[in-house]
């Protein structure tokens, strides 16, 4: 079944969002963040004329009515913009300096503004959580609107997939010319990887699209309703093996771990399903395709790794002194209790978009003022936990919110069942846990990709009768795609 105009458009400005933040540095310098904003405006302008679309253009005045419906019957629609007004709100009332209080002795931070309302250190800070949230909101809006059947979801899958492996193969080309920077622009004194000047947030997101595309790889050689074509599953293969190399070579040796365990399940699980499905000699044959590109992978790391030695050696350091280690272990949970400090301050509406930088010294005794001195330790280096202490205790719940909506709407369409979807969930939650000891989600490639998985994951439980499109140019004939859950098919992804 071909995807109809609008649903095309849907998938190309997810796609645009995802791929504009992944090649700019990650989305995370504030010079390339504008355009987040823009594309996040054209995701909410799709939920209304990708129907129109669908009908061929006739009948716009109709055409308002499904997108708006399902927006009003979302409660991430409310919630969203809760959160967006916290945002806007801080950015507004930014604006608090560093004096020295004479009569207390200490330099303290002037209060904001207003007082009693959120508020920010600085307001360009705020305006970065502002570029950071608003579309990510728009992107969960634009696929729980219903402009995305299944096969659109499946398309928006294989571009993620098959942009993370280009992504992965332009960074092993500069890892193995050597680049000292980014696109050979401005040198950088610290490992980088790709397009992202963070290692570890390489590594995170290399290692959650390798879930993603092991699924479809998956998908594509046991699903019973068709078989892929030869091109796309070698395709998808070859991004699979570079976001697996790519995760290696970004030297983080959290996802170096997280991705090649991965990918032991992912080959333990195909086996499982080879053996019970396949005859003695497609066993063999699915064994030894597995194997094959496990160690085909394992060769590219080493051969591009020997060529790069020095730096290998440079970055893994660590290895071979086992007190820098945990020196860094040590330094991440001394983070914690300045963070817990920062959020008492505000509790409730929290300091703003990276505030803790400017108030964990205040918090701080002198003898640790040398572990925040370190480099990267501006941030608590615990997701939840520091949008916590950004956002307070109303903003902390809003995200919450956002995210166990999803995750029941996960649970309730009956997906994880799915062959296809247990990879890409067992991703996520690597993730999620990975951001406990780390900071995955200040990258805003990252906290993209993950809301857009989770978010799509109920839609490919759409049947065929739903997936038509109706008289009103709607994909999903009622509700969301991430909470149709009424009239799924049966189609069980087996082995053939």
């Amino acid at each position: 079944m071909s995807l109809g105009r609008g649903e095309r458009w849907g998938v190309f400005l997810l796609s645009l969002l995802l791929v504009y933040a992944a090649w700019m540095r990650g989305g995370t310098p504030q010079i390339v963040q504008p355009p987040l904003l823009v594309i996040g405006l054209l995701l909410l302008l799709a939920i209304w004329i990708c129907p129109i679309l669908n009908r061929g253009g006739d009948g716009a005045a109709t055409g308002v009515a499904p997108g708006v419906v399902r927006l009003a019957r979302d409660p991430i629609f409310y919630l969203g913009l809760a959160f967006l007004a916290l945002l806007a709100t801080q950015w507004w009332n930014a604006g608090r300096h560093l004096i020295f209080d004479y009569a207390q002795g200490s330099w303290v931070y002037t209060p904001p503004p207003v007082s009693g309302l959120p508020s920010a250190v600085k307001a360009q800070d705020a305006a970065e959580m502002f570029c950071w949230f608003f579309p990510a909101w728009a992107a969960l809006m634009a696929i729980r609107s219903g402009i995305l059947g299944r096969q659109g979801f499946h398309l928006l899958f294989r571009v993620m997939a098959v942009n993370a492996g280009l992504l992965a193969a332009f960074g092993v080309v500069q890892f193995a010319l050597g680049a000292e920077s980014i696109y050979w622009l401005n040198a950088l004194d610290c490992h980088f990887f790709a397009s992202f000047g963070y290692s570890n947030h390489a590594g995170a997101f290399f290692t959650l699209m390798f879930s993603v595309a092991a699924g479809l790889v998956v998908h594509g050689f046991f699903s019973r309703l068709q078989r892929r074509p030869a091109r796309r599953m070698i395709v998808l293969v070859a991004a699979g093996v570079l976001c697996l190399l790519g995760a290696t070579l970004s030297l983080s040796l959290a996802a170096i771990g997280m991705c090649w365990l991965l990918a032991g399940i992912v080959a333990v699980y195909a086996f499982g399903l080879a053996w019970k499905g396949l005859r003695p000699v497609g066993r063999v044959n699915a064994i030894a395709t597995t194997l094959a590109i496990l160690c085909l992978g394992c060769f590219l790391a080493v051969a591009v790794a020997q060529g790069s030695r020095d730096a290998v050696q440079e970055e893994l350091i660590g290895l071979r002194h086992p007190d820098n280690l945990g020196r860094a272990i040590t330094s991440r949970l001394f983070l914690l209790g300045p963070a817990v400090a920062v959020w008492r301050e505000a509790p409730w509406f929290g300091v703003g978009g990276w505030g803790f930088r400017y108030l964990a010294g205040l918090h701080t005794d002198p003898a640790g003022w040398e572990v925040l001195e370190l480099e990267g330790m501006g941030n608590v280096h615990n997701d939840p936990l520091q949008f916590l202490a950004e956002f307070g205790v109303i903003g902390g719940s809003l995200l919450a919110a956002v995210v166990i909506i999803l995750v029941v709407s996960v649970y309730r369409s009956g997906v994880w069942r799915r062959t296809f979807a247990r990879i890409p969930l067992l991703g996520l939650v690597t993730i999620f846990l990975y951001s406990l000891m780390d900071i995955p989600f200040r990258s805003p490639a990252i906290l993209y990709a993950w809301l857009v998985v989770i978010a799509a994951m109920p839609g490919f439980m759409l049947s065929d009768r739903e997936y038509k499109t109706g008289d009103d140019g709607a994909v999903v004939s009622d509700l969301p795609a991430s909470l149709s859950i009424g009239r799924q098919d049966n189609e069980e992804l087996r082995p053939s």
